[in-house]
């Protein structure tokens, strides 16, 4: 502990008498006498100079015992206007006791009693004896800041060395009860009645005497105390709980140094009062943490002591006037530990960062003798120099001694697996978190160091990098639900299970300072984890295990019909719709997901039974859907809208949008207004519904009165829908739904073979049929009508056949129609165009194989897009030697062991030449890793990446030697590169950097001497690549670059009111030059000089 200014030498002769009345205390008291109070010098007596000593040396400018201050006192010679006052502060013994006289024109109010026996009466100011305990009488002088508390109620209190003792030592020991009372100080003035011989009023030392600045400044504390306290809660343990406070506290304050070094000279009464000392005075009690922010050991002290105390953790605040320190002890299950906050706050530079927890939670033994290049604490059991302390307090045990507190997270109660950290300008972000498992949540423990400290917590959706989905994200970033949990959260948990092996990113981030002014800060944290768990199947094993399952089912002569109906089933069978997760591990893994998710499941699925697919979105509907091709055709299937589970409907509604075209599809979402390119859809042959045969009983039902009418001849003629007369159909689905089932019905009448006989001749029927919906679900109105058209010709009749029309055009991948119709009957004929075929290129590496999962190539078709892939064969995995040594496959992670058998963990490693890097378990890290602030790229062996390398189809620049990432410029081969700041991607075309423009070439290469750009000329300066502007001498010639983008003038210029002619090479002009039909002559400068 520090003290502020201590108390002063004394050193002016004591006056003979003082005419002015009593002064209040000041609003900031001090640790010597307070102003209108006049000292005595410890070597001098009362009357004139040449008096004898009236007590011995006294130590620090005071007087060295309570004994020789008495006596001094007593030996004053005073009228009987003045009080005699002994001060104190039991903090800082070795400054010794004060003697002071104050001016009291009421003084006669303080009886001098003949006789110790006969107490003096009351004291005129401040708090009346009402009590007879001490603690009562402090309570009700300290809550009013009143200037005085007479003690007269307690009896004789003798003015002798044992009973000033006893009397400071209660004040500090009633101080330390209540830590949260932070306008009181420490320093003590006694009264003395007027015969010198008892102890009469106590004047206590305020920060503020002042009714409104004490109000305002309890809010102030109880605010904050507020703030401190919101991050704790009943789930926490009392370790936890200490962890939690101990850290807001080392955040929200620093070490308050300017506090410690007197500002004026110590034998100058009036430096006391200096506004720097007062200003000084809240670092001492627990506001000057709490509040301003900046505090000694004391302040610190003070401050969790009340804290803890709020919280319902049983502490002691420890004052140890041998160490002149503060520090807390912590009664954990029985054992007391001890907590140096003040010391563990090692960032009073500004730094941001964790505590140091060198002095957290330590044993009375550790404490005492600690490990090398820790400093040991001492006397806090020696009653005599210590407040606080009792002897009944049972010294812990060593089980924390050598805990390590940085991994530890309170939310949890535990310690975590690993520790993250990352900083944006005085603003820190600490993530705390566990190596992923399948099968439970993976607790995020986040921690906001530095800036405000008013922090809010926001985690973002997990990205799975397997690249088998069209949204990386698990969860959609907009989901109310998602978001509710997850976003702008003031615990700073969060909790998430990853079901799926793969490779995952994700952000945490911190916002701050959102009780104060704008701008709000953010810092955020990016991790990279892996799951690679038998028990977590990844996406792409799923879908093969799935495959599997349906063709083993199916057996082997299932058509693509077959298997895409299947694998269709198998969705809706064991998903349930859920707006919150928008990857194929979302339906595959958890059973739950949105269209986004459903399709992607469906796509690979079918993908791993050799079904091509693709993707049809409609951003007005706000909704995705999945193109498959069956059997050389494109139908469109909605698996999301199929997984209906509405019971007795007559209709199969789980298979209603398996197998439309674009223009049923259409009916369903309004916004797909046009077929995709490459995925158009046009038959029904393979319809659910058609090829299965479902709808003819609804066909059927329109056989009778067809034929009524077939047999009258009659050439148009409509039906009225029968749907709506079936037990259980639901009036909710009169639209889109039975839009569809209307227009199948209609296909299918159509499709089937009509005959009449009409005059004794048999005639084959051509039907065309429309169906039109009447309903409308809003109003509640239901129907819909079937309109026939019958073309009649004899059944012997030769058809006289038109020229054929193309209805579809032939794509990649899907065969066109062409169609002619017989001008005798009307009957149509069909025929197929054969599908064109991809152009692919060249095939492109987009995956790489590892010892445990094949890689990919792809390559794209130049006439559609379409893309093709080929799996690439495993990389072999390391050979694992008979021996311990070297290395081991153990549960699908390599491990690393030395020659004496011991596991390489927790760092990098060099073995055969490369460089590895495995976690605290041993297990070997691949993909990106962030070490000490860098990011190093591990390839799928293990072993460090050197130079270019690309990752997910961006390139990055791997320092030769170190692998550190590299960002900003680089060279490499000659030529300089520019690696992004923060992401380290590598830069392409136009890079602003530090005011000046480069020109980065396909490949990454900084341009320099002239290129072209977009049709434009520009000169990028030799050496450096900068983009140059204005006036520009290249090779002899002059050219003129214009600001700001730096393209090359050609033609007249006109600069300043003077014209310039830059030929098409963009060379100035001099001399004469033959233009628009005229000579021009030009200077030497180049300026023009007329015709």
């Amino acid at each position: 502990m520090q003290k502020t200014t201590g108390a002063r030498a004394l050193s002016v002769l004591l006056a003979a008498a003082l005419a002015a009345t009593l002064c209040p205390l000041p609003a900031f008291a001090t640790d010597a006498a307070p102003s209108g109070l006049e000292p005595l010098a410890a070597n001098q007596a009362a009357g004139d100079a040449s008096a004898t000593p009236a007590a011995s040396a006294a130590s620090a400018g005071g007087f060295a015992t309570a004994e020789e201050a008495i006596r001094a006192a007593q030996s004053l010679e005073t009228d009987g206007a003045t009080t005699v006052l002994v001060g104190f502060d039991p903090l800082f013994p070795e400054d010794g006791y004060t003697v002071s006289i104050s001016p009291d024109a009421a003084a006669s109010s303080l009886d001098g009693a003949d006789s110790p026996d006969e107490p003096a009466s009351a004291y005129s100011l401040g708090i009346a004896a009402e009590s007879t305990t001490l603690g009562a009488l402090l309570d009700a002088g300290w809550e009013s800041a009143a200037p005085t508390i007479d003690v007269t109620s307690l009896g004789t209190l003798p003015a002798t060395n044992e009973q000033f003792d006893a009397l400071f030592r209660s004040y500090i020991d009633h101080m330390l009860d209540r830590p949260g009372l932070f306008n009181v100080r420490t320093y003590l003035n006694a009264a003395l009645s007027a015969d010198r011989t008892q102890i009469v009023a106590l004047l206590p030392s305020y920060i503020t005497t002042d009714a409104d600045t004490l109000a305002q400044m309890q809010a102030d504390f109880d605010l904050n105390v507020q703030r401190a306290l919101a991050c704790v809660d009943d789930s926490m343990t009392d370790e936890s709980k200490v962890y939690a406070l101990h850290d807001w506290l080392c955040n929200h304050a620093t070490y308050n140094r300017g506090a410690v070094a007197p500002d004026a000279d110590p034998n100058d009464p009036e430096a006391e009062d200096s506004d720097a000392a007062k200003a000084s005075y809240p670092s001492f009690t627990a506001y000057g943490c709490m509040v301003d922010g900046l505090g000694v050991c004391q302040s610190y002290m003070f401050a969790l002591a009340y804290l803890l105390d709020q919280a319902g953790v049983e502490n002691a605040p420890l004052l140890v006037t041998s160490e002149n320190h503060a520090w807390n002890a912590v009664n954990l299950d029985g054992s007391w530990y001890h907590v140096d906050a003040t010391w563990d706050d090692n960032d009073d530079s500004g730094a941001t960062g964790n505590p140091d927890y060198s002095y957290f939670l330590k044993s009375g033994t550790w404490f005492a003798s600690p490990a090398a290049g820790y400093h040991p604490h001492s006397g806090w059991t020696d009653s005599a120099t210590t407040y606080g302390w009792d002897s009944s307090f049972t010294d812990s045990n060593r089980n924390l001694d050598g805990y390590q507190w940085k991994r530890y997270a309170p939310q949890g109660n535990r310690l975590c697996d690993f520790v993250k950290s990352s900083t944006a300008g005085d603003l820190a972000l600490v993530v705390k978190y566990d190596a992923l498992k399948a099968g439970e949540d993976t607790d995020f423990f986040a921690q906001g160091w530095g800036g405000k400290g008013d922090y809010l917590y926001s985690f973002q959706s997990p990205m799975l990098t397997d690249g088998l989905s069209d949204y990386p994200n698990l969860v959609d970033p907009t989901n109310a639900t998602f978001n509710n949990a997850y976003t702008m959260q003031d615990a700073g948990s969060f909790p998430f299970e990853f079901t799926v092996s793969g490779t995952y990113r994700l952000r945490i981030t911190l916002q701050d300072n959102l009780y104060g002014d704008r701008p709000v800060k953010t810092a955020s944290s990016n991790l990279v984890l892996t799951l690679n768990s038998a028990e977590a199947p990844s996406v792409a094993n799923r879908c093969a295990a799935i495959a599997a399952q349906c063709n083993a089912s199916l057996g082997a002569n299932a058509t693509d019909f077959d298997r895409a109906l299947w694998l269709h089933d198998y969705l809706i069978d064991n998903a349930e719709y859920d707006l919150r997760f928008v990857n194929a591990e979302g339906v595959l893994a958890r059973g739950l997901g949105n269209c986004e998710s459903y399709h992607a499941a469906y796509c690979n699925l079918l993908k791993a039974v050799g079904i091509e697919t693709g993707r049809i979105a409609s951003v007005a509907d706000n909704h995705v859907w999945t193109a498959v091709r069956l059997d050389g055709k494109w139908y469109q299937v909605d698996v999301t809208w199929d997984d209906e589970n509405i019971k007795g409907m007559p209709v199969d509604l789980r298979h209603i949008h398996f197998g439309l075209t674009d223009e049923l599809m259409a009916l369903a979402h309004p916004g797909h207004t046009q077929p995709v390119a490459g995925y158009e859809s046009a038959s029904l042959d393979d319809n659910y519904f058609i090829r299965t045969g479902a709808i003819d009983p609804f066909a059927d039902e329109f056989e009778a009165e067809i034929n009524d009418y077939l047999a009258k001849g009659a050439a148009s003629f409509s039906i009225e829908e029968k749907i709506q007369n079936h037990a259980g159909w639901l009036s909710a689905y009169d639209g889109a739904t039975k839009s569809i089932l209307g227009n199948l019905i209609a296909y299918e009448l159509g499709q089937r073979s009509w005959t009449a006989t009409l005059g004794g001749t048999q005639k084959n029927v051509a039907l065309k049929v429309t169906y039109t919906n009447k309903s409308n679900v809003a109003t509640g109105k239901s129907g819909g009508t079937f309109a026939f058209t019958a073309t009649y010709a004899d059944a012997t009749h030769t058809h006289r056949w038109g020229a054929w029309s193309t209805t579809t055009n032939a794509t990649c991948t899907a065969a066109g129609q062409q169609k002619r119709t017989c001008s005798t009957c009307g009957a149509s004929e069909t025929r197929t165009l054969a599908a064109l075929g991809h152009g692919f290129g060249a095939w492109v590496r987009v995956k790489e194989p590892t010892t445990q999962a094949q890689g990919q190539d792809a390559r794209t078709c130049s006439r559609c897009g379409a893309k093709e892939t080929r799996p690439v064969a495993k990389l072999p995995a390391p050979t694992t030697p008979a021996a311990k040594p070297g290395w081991s496959l153990n549960s699908g992670v390599w491990q690393y062991r030395h020659s004496d058998g011991s596991l390489a963990e927790g760092g990098w490693e060099r073995i055969g030449g490369a460089w590895y890097l495995f976690d605290r378990s041993g297990n070997m890290l691949t993909g990106w890793q962030q070490v000490g602030g860098t990011w190093y790229y591990l390839k799928a062996s293990g072993a460090m990446a050197e130079g270019w390398q690309q990752v997910g189809g961006t390139w990055y620049y791997l320092k030769p030697g170190s692998g550190a990432m590299a960002e900003g410029w680089a060279s490499a081969g000659g030529a300089w590169y520019y690696l992004k700041p923060g992401s380290g991607a590598m830069a392409e075309g136009w890079q602003q950097v530090g005011g000046a423009w480069y020109y980065l070439k396909a490949g990454g290469a900084m341009a320099e001497g002239w290129a072209s750009v977009g049709g434009a000329w520009y000169y990028l300066r030799p050496g450096s690549g900068a983009m140059a502007e204005g006036w520009q001498q290249v090779g002899g010639t002059w050219y003129y670059l214009r600001p700001g983008s730096g393209a090359m003038v050609t033609g007249w210029l006109n600069l300043s009111g003077t014209w310039y002619w830059m030929d098409s090479s963009g060379a100035m002009a001099t001399g004469s030059r033959w233009i628009d039909g005229a000579w021009n002559r030009f200077s030497g400068s180049g300026a023009w000089l007329g015709a």
